[in-house]
């Protein structure tokens, strides 16, 4: 295979692992999945990508009453920039958005207190990282992050609209890898801490004091290798401390918190055509937990199948993926099931090395 069709595949297995990334998540305000893969691109590089998810999620009050669509049609947007400073080291900058969420109940008396309620997450981070290597195939990285957060849980029935203000918080990310050049292989253990935001609330459009919580911790599991000189498999494992965050107000109490861990796992194949194209198909799975979930995020699991494909013309890569997931049947807090409901996602990404 030539160095031309390497590029390809292999840009496709990092378009494939971070495209659409914004579906990973199953009950929890996961959108991005935090990679740092364009760190080990070489020479000077730099992506931008986009995503649109459409969740279809609906469920039957514990009366009998049918529930429609919670899940309002979203889109995400990420950015990285890589450059080397000499043959050992380099420096990056990733702009993602880790956090979100996007929930609306309609105004049907039958969804009890939980009419016209609604939850909405907006997050942006931005991770400037370094990465030296040490020889013999081993590199460290890693970096500081800052990261802004705003929260909306509204209870219209129930007499309580919270709103847990714009606030920015900074953590660090580390980690290591090892890779073998010659059979275009590589895995890396990256850890993100966890960001403290200290916030202002407003409850019902009144001042209701601050509010201090811990935007949890991660580990990501990734890797990569070629098989043969048209096909590389690639996969990652990530895992997140959900039962550490909790969000609490001075009017409503406990506001936000999870009562189990998450583990996302995702493996792919990709295979290259020719020198400019290149296709994959990856696999995503979340186990459930089995417990109650909040019937503002009302899924618990996830099994989900993707295609994509990347065109290579010189020193550009565009990449597409679309990925179909079934989200896993949930109860909720409230004795509301959710049962059979599926998320759609369609993600494009443009990357140059210059």
């Amino acid at each position: 295979m030539t160095i031309k069709s390497q590029t390809t595949l292999f840009g496709l297995t990092v378009a494939a692992g971070t495209l659409c990334a914004t579906a990973v998540a199953a009950g929890t305000p996961e959108r991005s999945g935090q990679s740092i893969t364009p760190i080990f691109e070489r020479g000077t590089y730099g992506e931008l990508s986009f995503s649109a998810v459409s969740p279809d999620l609906t469920g039957e009050t514990v009366g009998g009453d049918s529930i429609s669509d919670l899940g309002d049609t979203y889109f995400a947007f990420a950015g990285a920039f890589k450059k080397d400073i000499n043959d050992s080291l380099s420096f990056g900058v990733v702009f993602d958005q880790p956090w979100g969420a996007n929930i609306t109940y309609n105004d049907d008396a039958t969804n009890g207190v939980f009419t016209d309620a609604n939850t909405e997450w907006n997050s942006a981070a931005i991770t400037a990282l370094g990465r030296y290597k040490l020889g013999n195939g081993f590199s460290i990285h890693g970096g500081i992050r800052a990261e802004t957060l705003e929260i909306d849980v509204n209870l219209p029935a129930a007499g309580a609209e919270n709103t847990i203000k714009e606030s920015t918080g900074f953590g660090y990310t580390i980690g290591a890898a090892y890779e073998i050049p010659a059979k275009a292989a590589r895995i890396s253990l990256t850890y993100h801490s966890a960001v403290e935001h200290k916030a202002d609330v407003s409850f019902n459009d009144a001042d209701d004091g601050e509010t201090t919580f811990d935007m949890p911790e991660s580990l990501n599991l990734e890797f990569r290798h070629a098989v043969s000189p048209t096909t590389v498999i690639f996969g990652s494992a990530r895992y997140i401390d959900w039962t550490s965050l909790d969000i609490n107000t001075n009017s409503f109490g406990d506001l936000v918190g999870y009562a189990d861990d998450t583990l996302q796992t995702s493996f792919g194949v990709g295979r290259g055509f020719s020198k400019e194209w290149a296709g994959a198909i990856t696999v995503d799975y979340e186990p459930p937990t089995d417990s109650p979930v909040s019937d503002l995020s009302p899924t618990d699991g996830k099994f989900g199948l993707g295609i994509g494909g990347t065109y290579t013309r010189d020193q550009t890569k565009i990449s597409g993926l679309v990925k179909v997931l079934s989200n896993g049947d949930a109860v909720s807090n409230a004795g509301s099931a959710f049962n059979d409901n599926t998320t759609l996602a369609v993600g494009f990404k443009i990357a140059r090395t210059f």
